[in-house]
């Protein structure tokens, strides 16, 4: 068995992710592996006559772990192509989120520990979710996916290897790795898609998300659609009938055997951390990030000028108007932004003003010395939330004066 890290007994030490503002303390209590929750594997499912369903929408920002709808993996391993077993321990949640810690504390007889968060229900067709940011290691995959099989089976479901993923491989974080699995115990028929991303995914949190129905997988980079699979009766992909699925965040590194695919491990010297945060998940529904939003309802309410009334002062050297503004039933209107413009002698004044509740603004132009000509004042818009206007209207917009 490897010897611990004499980094982990002696002092803290900062995670292994580049350009990464999270720093850790893990002390020897690590090697304790004393488990929050322990995740026992239960028995084979066998799958019955029970009507599947999934549970209910939600969403999680993961600054926390709640207990009552996640499970840690917790004292025990996969075996190959995985180095390490699993420790509550190495899941840390804050503020920025959920990160897990790869460390080379022996366990179990494996000489390396992380982490992995499962839900405790099991989910169907719907919307997936997550931000996160995968590490950039050779040998060490992050990963998003949903899973079934004969450790993780809802009750009637058929107890076989289903699963779809977003996997990134750490030996190269500018792409992506999408898969899905059917009824394969054996993991022979894998459909897996590299994705270029156009930037380093390691850097930065970015958006990840797959809607998972009848007839098919969507996958989408920061709400863009960038892949889907159509489901066939030659090469299905997975089906609520055969069993819901939980919702897996995890990161792992490869033996040998895996080398190949997501590149050579060798540990660093150093833990390396995944991080992860608002995961959600949408039951019955796609993604629909690239549908636009909706337009706001069309205000029911319409606006007019009800009436319009300018005037000089006792020494004709400025005027003033009074505008008044009513709904379409002739009811005066408090609280309605009136925007204007002075012309003729003068140019500006008041521009803007909210009628009171007479439904009544009063707008001053600025003084002039002229001793002739015409003060003009013309309304340029009315608004109010809930309520139109239309400047075509057939009403007093403009109203002027004239200096004897």
């Amino acid at each position: 068995m490897k010897q611990p890290s004499s980094t982990i007994f002696s002092s803290p030490f900062k995670l292994f992710n580049e350009g990464s503002m999270r720093y850790y303390s893990i002390f020897s209590s690590l090697l304790l592996l004393i488990p929050s929750i322990s995740l026992a594997a239960p028995p084979p499912g066998k799958g019955n006559s029970t009507e599947i369903t999934s549970a209910p929408s939600f969403s999680d920002a993961l600054t926390s772990f709640d207990t009552g709808h996640w499970q840690a993996a917790d004292g025990w391993a996969n075996g190959s192509p995985f180095l390490n077993a699993w420790s509550s321990a190495a899941l840390d949640f804050s503020s920025d989120g959920l990160g897990i810690v790869l460390s080379d504390a022996p366990l179990l007889g494996y000489d390396y520990t992380s982490g992995e968060l499962r839900t405790s229900n099991f989910y169907g067709y719907g919307c997936y979710e997550v931000e996160m940011r995968p590490a950039a290691v050779s040998g060490v995959v992050s990963a998003f996916f949903t899973f079934m099989g004969p450790y993780d089976n809802v009750r009637g479901g058929n107890g076989q290897h289903n699963e779809i993923d977003i996997e990134f491989l750490g030996n190269d974080t500018n792409v992506v790795q999408f898969n899905f699995w059917t009824n394969d115990d054996q993991y022979a028929n894998g459909h897996e898609k590299i994705i270029e991303l156009g930037f380093d995914a390691s850097k930065s949190f970015n958006h990840y998300a797959f809607d998972w129905s009848e007839t098919g997988i969507n996958w989408y980079i920061n709400k863009q659609l960038v892949y889907s699979v159509i489901s066939t009766s030659n090469d299905p992909t997975p089906k609520v009938s055969d069993g819901t699925h939980k919702i897996m965040m995890n990161m792992w590194p490869v033996d040998a055997s895996a080398s190949g695919w997501a590149g050579e491990f060798t540990y660093p010297m150093i833990p390396v951390l995944g991080e992860f945060k608002n995961v959600r998940f949408t039951e019955g529904s796609d993604c629909n990030f690239d549908s636009p939003e909706p337009p706001p309802p069309s205000p029911t309410n319409s606006l007019t000028i009800s009436a319009h009334n300018i005037s000089l002062n006792n020494k004709a050297t400025q005027a003033s108007a009074t505008v008044t503004v009513a709904d379409n039933n002739g009811q005066r209107i408090e609280g309605v932004t009136i925007t204007g413009e002075w012309s003729g002698i003068v140019n500006d004044g008041d521009g803007e003003k909210v009628t009171d509740q007479t439904g009544s603004a009063l707008f001053y132009s600025r003084r002039s010395r002229s001793g002739s000509g015409t003060f003009q004042f013309c309304v340029t818009s009315l608004s109010k939330a809930g309520y139109s206007w239309t400047s075509g209207n057939d009403e007093p917009k403009c109203s002027e004066v004239e200096i004897p």
